[in-house]
């Protein structure tokens, strides 16, 4: 079984629309002219996104081909969020250096004191969007998660045991006070990426468990019965087709310890900056809607008992929160 859904492959740029021409003209004249990237970002987030709504699969396809073949595309490619977006190092759009740059982590200065003035314009402008505030608002919301998580465990004696799925660099974890406190139980780090993982290895070994496994193995059994207080993914079911996303979910659910959750988010399918993600940065995430992953959590925890879900969106409507909890 593949670790994640497939995406599209290369179109050809066979069907470009005149909006789409008017609307890349009008940012490339923008910014060679030096006028503000925030707004050049800002157009072309509202005009693609325009397109996209309107334009059926194969034709907005067509669309992102064209922009990408397009020369603004040499300018946009001075910010190195884009640039990482569209070069792919790991093998997929969003991986943890994207997300560390996404979230402006400190480790990611070094990129900037690299770029064109142009590219860190860019870079402000493409980190402000609000899929990227998005993301930034999840990680707060995961480390006050596993916050929670020790607070509830402390109280009955013991330290809460984590397991993040698809971890990254685990900077919710860094974040968490239970971490800096060093009231964290076992801390598992299921991370496919090797390279990823080995950052984090080299980073927190005395702290964290780190598997670099596919996130399929873990409906294998590759943790013991132990269980988890708290399980969480960030960016991993955008990239999960349905049946691996249930499978997964239901393996975690059996694991969950009495009071334990698993939270995930799933970008949503009216995400305003889809169309600025599929084409001006090759990132295509798998899109839902909360009636769907309300069926996939139905579907994942079907006779499973003293399990409850529920579903509800951020505060933008950018990502839709899933949970899966087990009564105490």
């Amino acid at each position: 079984m593949p670790a994640f859904a497939a995406f599209p492959a290369a179109i050809a740029p066979g069907f470009a629309p005149p909006a789409l021409a008017r609307l890349l003209g009008r940012a490339e004249a923008a910014l060679v002219a030096w006028r503000s990237p925030a707004v050049v970002v800002e157009m072309l987030v509202t005009g693609l996104h325009s397109l996209r709504s309107t334009l059926n699969r194969d034709r907005w396809l067509a669309c992102c081909a064209a922009m990408q073949a397009h020369p603004l595309m040499a300018l946009l490619r001075q910010d190195p969020l884009i640039a990482r977006s569209l070069d792919k190092p790991r093998g997929y759009a969003g991986d943890a250096v994207a997300i560390d740059m996404m979230v402006r982590h400190a480790d990611r200065r070094g990129d900037l004191a690299g770029a064109s003035p142009l590219g860190r314009g860019l870079h402000l402008a493409s980190t402000g969007t609000e899929i990227a505030a998005a993301v930034r608002r999840r990680q707060a919301a995961l480390a006050k998660a596993i916050d929670a998580a020790a607070d509830r465990t402390h109280a009955a004696g013991r330290s809460a045991d984590v397991l993040a799925l698809a971890a990254g660099h685990l900077r919710e974890v860094e974040a968490a006070r239970a971490h800096a406190g060093a009231r964290l139980g076992r801390i598992a780090a299921l991370e496919p990426d090797e390279k990823t993982a080995s950052v984090v290895a080299k980073r927190l070994a005395r702290r964290v468990e780190v598997v670099a496994q596919p996130v399929s193995a873990l409906a294998r059994g590759l943790f013991d019965d132990r269980g988890f207080d708290l399980a969480y993914a960030t960016g991993l079911y955008d990239m999960l087709d349905l049946r691996l996303a249930t499978r997964l979910t239901r393996a975690v659910a059996e694991r969950l310890r009495p009071g334990g959750r698993l939270l995930f988010t799933s970008m949503a399918s009216d995400l305003w900056d889809a169309g600025f993600l599929e084409a001006a940065m090759a990132w295509h995430p798998i899109l839902r809607d909360e009636a769907e992953l309300q069926a996939l959590l139905a579907t994942a925890t079907r006779g499973l008992e003293g399990i409850a879900t529920r579903t509800w969106a951020d505060d933008a409507g950018s990502l839709i929160w899933c949970e899966v909890a087990r009564s105490a």
